[in-house]
């Protein structure tokens, strides 16, 4: 006898949705991967970083170093301003101000700096003299969408969307219709990971991502 397998459908991911018209949206998929219904996506919000003196120039001859991986997962796309605030002979004291304006740490000469982003400043045969500083800044993503890892730094670790809809997009980038927002409600075993994620406390870190956004995973949907 042979034996049929259907494919899962929406009816068995789905179980409540409120408005698609609201709750839904065409996103691109990024190329390498064959995606299924349920897929637990990410986004890719982050992408290079680079860093340069401040607009004008340094008195200060001195060097900033990024650290490998130059950023963490909570950096933010947009320039970081690290400015001498305090100088002094073979040294001095920098402030890090993030994309959005606020203070997130002092960075001294030849120590490490880790906070969003990472680096060490050198000091050079000329001294850094307040107001000298450096723009690192951490490229935008490109917006596409790929299954959520447990973890990585392009932002895409956080589950954001969930696929409606099978799409192969093993040769190209492809177009696809997901589920960004709630309130919506999901079978949890209807949902298909990324291959890192394969750990319990990985997969409760998803759910709790996706309910963030009103999409609610549930065992008994």
């Amino acid at each position: 006898m042979t034996v049929l397998t259907m494919s899962p459908t929406l009816g068995d991911l789905l179980k409540y949705e409120l408005d698609r018209n609201v709750q839904r949206e065409a996103v691109t998929l990024l190329q390498g991967a064959n995606y299924r219904l349920g897929s637990v996506l990410g986004r890719i919000t982050k992408g290079a970083v680079s860093s340069a003196a401040r607009a004008g120039g340094n008195t200060g001859n001195g060097t900033l170093t990024l650290a490998s991986p130059a950023a963490d997962a909570t950096a933010k796309s947009g320039v970081y301003k690290v400015r001498c605030f305090e100088a002094a002979t073979n040294g001095g004291s920098f402030t890090v101000i993030d994309p959005d304006g606020f203070q997130i740490g002092i960075a001294v000469i030849g120590q490490a700096f880790a906070n969003g982003v990472n680096f060490t400043i050198a000091d050079g045969a000329t001294d850094f003299v307040v107001g000298d500083g450096f723009d690192v800044t951490v490229a935008a993503g490109s917006g596409k969408y790929r299954l959520s890892p447990a973890t990585d730094l392009d932002g895409s670790d956080k589950a954001a969307a969930i696929l409606i809809e099978d799409k192969d997009a093993t040769a190209a980038d492809r177009t696809a219709v997901v589920l960004v927002r709630g309130p919506a409600v999901l079978s949890k075993v209807a949902l298909v990971y990324e291959a890192s994620v394969d750990q319990q406390a990985e997969k409760d870190a998803k759910h709790a991502q996706l309910a963030a956004a009103g999409i609610v995973p549930r065992d008994a949907a």
